[in-house]
């Protein structure tokens, strides 16, 4: 068989390999699975997405397994992993589903799984890595299957105008299913039918019309048909004319090509699926830069910017650019900047459409020489990185302006996050508290300061903040070099890692010493004023009971002398020895 006879395979596999190779190159974690629930298809950028190199999931492994490795490796968080792949599993997969995960390492994912005609689903990831990788691999899928073409064995014998069989390979025999020693020089064609009428596998109603066709067929113009035989083995008999009247039949073992074609052909619908049911618009280009397909997304997060396929690239850019796509300015002068990126390189823009929305745009070379353009709508994730913006500016403000240091650790215990007041009580000099200087290193810098003294006593304070377990609250009284009197307060951050705050409490340490001095006086004073009157108490109780104990005599005679111009004073009188009678 001649190329351009495969020359109609050939393009379905080309379209097959192009296929795969678009899917593998997207800028999108892709991960197929049946509805058994095994791999299908699992690009490199979704193996990237889970922590795993490009193959990690390989075609036929089972959901489940995926999922226990993944958690045992901590990507669900802390947990029982065996609980949390159960879980996992557990997901109703026949219907949209997704999720924002953040992953131990810090990097942010968005999965999406959308339920597949057959009864499997389809898992999308978002993640930003070279497309090199999957180039490769597709290159390296297209060669191996080119190579498999490369050395299909095949039957060949010639007829010459009298019907007759000329020379054959064995090969030709062995695939129509006939021992080679039936076979000989001068056979006819109808003889030739007759011993295939007499194997097993051409029995029957369907052995009869494959026979009849082939009776029939004039062997004047080329003709090509396929034959399933009874072991399953696909045949393609192929018939070219001679120029002396007779013909050529060349019979090829097609069966892994068929099994191919079948794939590529499911692996097309499916890509068509997963294309239609993609939350991000996508739009290819054929080398010829014009727009070879797009999917449904692409359209709508593209509204008011029409496309067609067919339209070049050139065109498009320039249509845009008179809309204001690109922002404001002549129009002439963005269309030449934007048709100046090199989309023979990975590319990835932002940018805010005229509506108000913004997207993200990003460009990847495929193995074709075409490019492919991924427009993802992350309004809802610039508004939300303005308002972490604005929050952070609120807190920043927060954090100079308050009066108590703040020092904010991560779990590794690095520094997150300072005021300039944590140094200036702690003594710290200026730029030495800077984000990821760890504890461990802030600790040394204060030790060879001075900060905790000197001696063993200095280098054990300094191991036990080390070795403190930041887990639990912590409060602490203590004196800076400086003479300050500081409390501080560690609490624990629920990712981990704590957070310190310290207060000059001098002022208010000097006013309560001056204030238990001034109770202590008082107290004292209390006392002597105790003692004072017990002793007084004591000193006149003496002569009192003295005076208390004598006899007393009342008179009631006047006395003879009074000196004139004192009063009497009714009911009282005086003796004449001088006592006071009552």
């Amino acid at each position: 068989m001649t190329p351009a006879d495969l020359s109609a395979d050939d393009e379905v596999l080309s379209s097959a390999a192009w296929a795969e190779a678009v899917l593998n190159a997207l800028p999108v974690g892709v991960a197929i699975y049946d509805a058994a629930q095994l791999a299908v298809l699992v690009n490199p950028t979704y193996c990237a997405s889970v922590g795993l190199p490009p193959g990690g999931v390989p075609p036929g492994m089972k959901l489940e397994d995926n999922l226990r490795q993944a958690a045992y490796r901590g990507l669900f968080g802390p947990g029982d992993p065996e609980a949390q792949a159960a879980a996992a599993l557990s997901a109703d997969r026949s219907r949209p589903g997704g999720l924002r995960r953040r992953y131990h390492d810090g990097r942010s994912y968005d999965l999406m799984s959308q339920p597949l005609p057959d009864g499997g689903h389809v898992v999308c990831a978002i993640e930003t890595t070279p497309l090199i990788a999957a180039r490769d691999e597709a290159e390296g899928a297209l060669a191996r299957m080119t190579t498999a073409l490369a050395t299909l064995r095949i039957g060949l014998a010639v007829y010459s105008p009298a019907r007759t069989l000329a020379p054959f390979n064995p090969r030709f025999a062995e695939l129509l299913g006939l021992p080679a020693d039936r076979l000989r020089l001068g056979l006819g064609f109808a003889e030739l039918l007759d011993l295939l009428r007499g194997r097993d596998e051409f029995i029957g109603v369907e052995g009869e019309a494959f026979l009849a066709a082939q009776s029939a067929i004039d062997r004047s113009h080329p003709s090509s048909v396929h034959h399933i035989r009874g072991n399953g083995q696909v045949i393609d008999i192929v018939s070219d004319p001679l120029p002396d009247g007779g013909w050529t039949m060349t019979v090829t073992d097609i069966s892994a090509l068929a099994r191919a074609e079948g794939d590529a052909r499911r692996r097309a619908t499916l890509l068509d699926a997963i294309l239609e049911r993609i939350p991000h618009g996508i739009c290819v280009y054929g080398a010829d830069r014009r727009v070879s397909m797009f999917n449904r997304a692409y359209t709508e997060v593209m509204a008011g910017a029409p496309l067609q396929v067919g339209d070049h690239l050139q065109e498009v850019i320039r249509r845009r650019a008179e809309a204001g796509e690109y922002g404001p300015g002549h129009s002439d002068e963005i269309a030449r900047q934007q048709a100046a990126f090199d989309i023979g390189q990975p590319q990835m823009r932002r940018r805010q459409r005229p509506n108000g929305m913004t997207i993200d745009v990003r460009t990847a070379p495929l193995p074709n020489g075409g490019h492919i353009s991924v427009v993802t709508d992350i309004t809802p994730l610039v508004q939300a990185e303005q308002e972490i913006s604005r929050r952070a500016a609120e807190m920043s403000v927060m954090l100079t302006s308050i009066r108590h240091g703040i020092m904010l650790w991560g779990a590794d215990r690095r520094l997150i996050a300072t005021n300039h007041v944590a140094a200036e009580l702690l003594g710290h000099p200026p730029g030495s508290l800077v984000p990821g200087k760890s504890q461990a290193d802030l600790v040394d810098e204060m030790l060879a300061r001075g900060a905790f003294g000197s001696g063993t006593s200095a280098k054990s304070a300094a191991r036990q903040l080390k070795e403190r377990d930041w887990t639990t609250p912590y409060v602490r009284r203590f004196i800076t070099r400086a003479g300050r009197v500081l409390e501080g307060h560690s609490q624990p951050t629920p990712n981990g890692g704590f957070v310190s705050t310290f207060t000059d409490i001098t002022e208010a340490r000097s006013a309560e010493t001056e204030l238990r001095r001034a109770k202590h006086a008082a107290e004292r004073a209390n006392q002597a004023k105790s003692r004072f009157l017990a002793t007084m108490s004591h000193e006149l109780r003496t002569p009192l009971n003295a005076v208390m104990a004598s006899p007393m005599r009342c008179c009631t005679k006047r006395p003879a002398h009074r000196p004139s111009g004192l009063p009497s004073l009714p009911g009282r009188s005086t003796s004449p020895d001088g006592n006071c009678s009552i």
